[in-house]
């Protein structure tokens, strides 16, 4: 699971010093996690055929419904509009 102090540990930081770089940066850390959480998903429906619930799993979603919940936050549309629409062009 994506936490502040695995990526803090990726730069070679303590957590607080990543928490005050997002601050000054006007982030945080949810939503750098939500926007990675939204690029893999787009790329993962987009250029595998995985299940949607394999896919809202990996990206540490306990359940499929909260993974779709998130998706059509982001996106606008669900999951499977999003893999359907992409499939297709």
């Amino acid at each position: 699971m994506l936490s502040i102090e695995w990526l803090a540990s990726l730069f070679v930081i303590t957590r607080r010093t990543l928490h005050r770089y997002l601050q000054e940066h006007n982030c945080n850390f949810r939503e750098v996690k939500e926007a990675a959480r939204y690029k893999i998903a787009r790329e993962v429906l987009t250029k595998t055929s995985d299940s949607i619930e394999t896919i809202a799993f990996n990206l540490g979603y306990s359940d499929i419904a909260n993974f779709n919940r998130a998706f059509k936050s982001w996106s606008g549309v669900t999951a499977v509009a999003f893999r359907r629409k992409n499939k297709s062009e």
